[in-house]
């Protein structure tokens, strides 16, 4: 939590505080019936740091950039997980573990043949791919799971890994402007 004895004017500017120790603390106690009051309580601390912090500033821009990341992986392991029904024996079902998606690891394909979705972040050994792929691709690229969902919808190809790679480029550079915005929520 924000230590209002260092930052007196929080509560003023603040009117629902949040922080990632609470929500993990709800996460432990169940506390969320659904995904959404998760994610709600997720975005009320990267709102809330952008509303208390200068509009530009570099833990502005973190906060924009963790928000960015946050969506996308929450669509992509969250609601897309819930929407497909799978179940946890299915490597696809756990694109969070560093190994090839496709086999399960079982292929023991080395990092530098590995590819990452731009979307979910599974990783997936080129050979096990189907049609193989000869070599890494440049840019971006989609995994079987998420190539479908991406092309049809704008607001899915938006949350991209690239575009979350632009906002940690703004928060490196952590641009400070001029003049003092405050904003109430």
């Amino acid at each position: 939590p924000v230590d209002t004895s260092v930052y007196t004017d929080y509560l003023e500017m603040i009117d629902h505080p949040m922080d990632l120790g609470t929500v993990r603390q709800n996460l432990r106690n169940k506390k969320y019936q659904t995904p959404e009051a998760f994610a709600r309580d997720v975005r009320k601390i990267w709102n809330n740091c952008k509303i208390f912090n200068q509009h530009g500033s570099a833990i502005w821009h973190v906060a924009d950039y963790m928000s960015k990341q946050f969506e996308r992986i929450y669509h992509a392991w969250v609601l897309d997980f819930r929407d497909r029904y799978l179940r946890w024996v299915n490597p696809a079902a756990r694109p969070w573990e560093p190994s090839c998606r496709q086999c399960d690891g079982k292929c023991k394909t080395p990092d530098n043949q590995m590819v990452l979705c731009d979307h979910c972040d599974a990783m997936y050994g080129i050979s096990c791919l189907k049609p193989k792929l000869k070599k890494i691709p440049k840019g971006v690229w989609h995994c079987p799971s998420c190539a479908p969902k991406v092309g049809k919808n704008h607001t899915v190809s938006i949350l991209s890994a690239v575009t979350e790679h632009a906002a940690r480029k703004r928060a490196e550079i952590g641009d400070v402007p001029m003049k003092t915005v405050k904003q109430k929520m």
